[in-house]
């Protein structure tokens, strides 16, 4: 679903647990201290479409679930709290807007 969000995974570096535990795929970014630094060079680099989305996408779920902490990785605060309000605010006026100019 968020694929096209955060850059792709390099699993071949995968970390490990232990010397015969691989970390799992799915949790791999938490284990990843550069992955927040990567995230960001590849959130930047995103074309308008996606960034709207990327937004849209982690707005609604900070919205519909307001004790997330984290989201993909991502840590959550009262700053990205309002920042949802915002996002969803301005997507619905946009897609309004559309609406009423395509009839």
């Amino acid at each position: 679903m968020s694929s096209n969000f955060y850059p792709p995974l390099n699993l071949s570096q995968a970390p490990y647990l232990n010397e015969n535990e691989k970390v799992s795929p799915y949790i791999a970014t938490a284990h990843d201290a550069a992955w927040t630094t990567q995230d960001l060079e590849f959130s930047q680099e995103l074309s308008d479409h996606w960034k709207t989305r990327r937004d849209v996408y982690r707005a609604l779920f900070i919205k519909e679930c307001p004790r997330l902490k984290e989201l993909d990785h991502l840590p959550i605060d009262s700053m990205d709290r309002d920042y949802a309000d915002t996002v969803i605010d301005n997507y619905q006026q946009s897609r309004s807007s559309l609406a009423s100019t395509s009839q």
